[in-house]
Parts: structure tokens; C-alpha cells; sequence
């Protein structure tokens, strides 16, 4: 689990400390620090996964969990809610609303990770090939 934690935190240090730095260039290289560690996120849950520490529910989404990414972008954007990001709220499938806050570990899946991992990694890469024309 720390260790997961730890890729998973990295994904996004990474962002945030290569956002700042001066060049587009340094930027990019910090995006491939990310994307290294998302990639070690995914192999961590896979091994959780064949481990039998996480559960395989085929077929399930984000969605059930209420979990909508385009909403959550929009909230995300809105500088009210930067501190109270776990406040997002969510209505599941069975229409129970919540918070992101209130999903509990054992609702998600090798599946909703998945999902998770391979929307960002298709986001860096959209993200990166904007960068490098801008070069």
C-alpha cells in the first residue's frame, strides 16, 4: 500500500514541481517523471489484483460510483472548491448521493483504477503533444 501511495503521490509532485519550472522543455521532462510513476501505479495494481488484494468487478465504471470526470473537472476549476475537493458531490447508480469523500475503499475496483490510470495517461499524452509543438 506505501508503496502504491507513494507512485501515486509522485504522479502528481511531478506535475505540480514541473509546472513551475522556467522552460516548456524542464515541464516536459517533469510530465515524463509522472508518467513513469502512473506507469508504476498500473503495475502495482495489477499485482494487487493477482494478489487477491483487489477485487475484479468486469464491467463496472466510475459512473456507478456517481463519479463523473467532465463534472469533476468543472468543480475542480472552480477556485471555491480547491480546498473542499472531497466534498465533490456524487450520485451512484442506485441514486444515493454522497461525496467523494464518503466512497469507501472497498467500493473500488481493478477496474475503476484502471479506468483511472488509462483516462490520465491518454491526458499526459494529449497534454504532451500540445507541449512539444509549442517548443
Amino acid at each position: 500500500i506505501a508503496q502504491l501511495d507513494d507512485a501515486a503521490r509522485s504522479v502528481v509532485a511531478n506535475i505540480e514541481e514541473g509546472f513551475k519550472r522556467p522552460t516548456t522543455k524542464e515541464y516536459l521532462e517533469f510530465l515524463g517523471f509522472s508518467e513513469g510513476s502512473l506507469e508504476e501505479v498500473k503495475g502495482d495494481i495489477k499485482r494487487a489484483r493477482q494478489d487477491g488484494f483487489l477485487k475484479s468487478v468486469p464491467g463496472i465504471s466510475l459512473l456507478e460510483l456517481g463519479i463523473d470526470l467532465k463534472a469533476w473537472k468543472e468543480w475542480c476549476q472552480n477556485p471555491a472548491n480547491q480546498v473542499n475537493l472531497l466534498e465533490f458531490p456524487l450520485k451512484d447508480s442506485r441514486g444515493v448521493q454522497r461525496s467523494l469523500g464518503e466512497v469507501r475503499g472497498e467500493e473500488l475496483t481493478y477496474e475503476i483504477f484502471m479506468e483511472l490510470i488509462n483516462k490520465t495517461d491518454k491526458g499526459f499524452r494529449t497534454l504532451v503533444e500540445s507541449l512539444e509543438k509549442k517548443k
